[in-house]
């Protein structure tokens, strides 16, 4: 079971974040236009439209997750969505997670995390909900809908690839799991996938820590971050060999080219799925650049 003081790392670490980190184009207003707010009164969530939004272009979406304990303003510091979308013309929608008796937000993802309390939220609706509302302000490209999250984010993004691959066909992931268990998840959909996982994370273990080993500082039980990546591409027919793989620099705090981008792009369903295996990465990426922003974009963004 994933221990709320665990995930409250998150929250801690990210309040003390610089938001300089990542380089913004002086020429695009950020925010790029007010927000309009969706979902009614009780789960408001912000939604960010590109400033030149044209009615006959369908746009792609996302959906920004926070991990336990934060929100989507502490959660954009690490994605830096919100500054990229009229220059890669998407749209974007921030949700906040319900809070629990302490105050702090989560989502209901997995039996590991992060409803502690059992309030049963039905996440997995409220936020397929958000969706269709959007659809009905903007003109949305449903090819290309995204689960964008982080931690607690991140394991309900897979949730999202599990339960409503029709809807959410694209999933990327910092720092989340799916569940030890398959039958909490027996089949993840068919949907696209950008895994990031660092190998200093320790909050959600980067290895295999089944057993909660109590060498790493949390004892959080998780199958690690390859056997998340296996299971999305084995069910997206995907070779055992990644197509191809590219050295990345995405950590300003790391010396040299630390990540290993590993991409399988010819699946048999036609999806992509894509690890970045991060040497010296820690769970928030503190040292993430501009081009870990950038990057992440392109693939919300890419045709296929």
């Amino acid at each position: 079971m994933l221990r709320p003081r665990a995930l409250l790392v998150l929250t801690l670490t990210a309040a003390s974040l610089s938001f300089g980190c990542g380089k913004k184009d002086a020429e695009e207003p950020y925010p790029p236009t007010p927000p309009e707010l969706i979902g009614g009164a009780d789960r408001p969530a912000a939604l960010y439209v590109p400033s030149d939004y044209d009615r006959t272009k369908a746009y792609p979406l996302v959906v920004m997750l926070h991990g336990y304990s934060a929100n989507g303003m502490l959660q954009d510091a690490i994605f830096g969505l919100r500054e990229r979308v009229t220059k890669h013309q998407f749209v974007l929608v921030v949700p906040e997670g319900t809070r629990n008796s302490q105050g702090r937000q989560f989502w209901n993802a997995f039996p590991e995390c992060c409803d502690f309390e059992g309030s049963g939220v039905d996440d997995v609706s409220y936020l397929s909900a958000l969706v269709e509302e959007a659809a009905t302000v903007v003109h949305i490209d449903r090819a290309r809908i995204t689960s964008a999250g982080h931690s607690n984010g991140g394991y309900m993004s897979y949730r999202l690839a599990c339960e409503r691959p029709d809807l959410f066909r694209r999933v990327v992931s910092l720092a989340g799991s799916m569940p030890v268990k398959t039958e909490s998840c027996p089949e993840p959909g068919a949907v696209s996938l950008l895994h990031v996982h660092g190998s200093l994370d320790d909050v959600v273990p980067y290895g295999d820590n089944v057993e909660g080993s109590p060498t790493t500082k949390h004892g959080i039980v998780t199958r690690g971050a390859h056997d998340t990546v296996d299971r999305f591409r084995k069910r997206n027919g995907c070779a055992e060999a990644p197509d191809r793989e590219e050295a990345l620099d995405l950590l300003s705090n790391v010396d040299g080219a630390e990540t290993k981008a590993r991409v399988w792009e010819s699946c048999d369903t036609g999806e992509r799925v894509v690890f970045w295996d991060s040497e010296g990465g820690d769970h928030v990426f503190l040292g993430r650049n501009a081009e870990f922003q950038d990057r992440i974009v392109e693939f919300i963004t890419a045709p296929r």
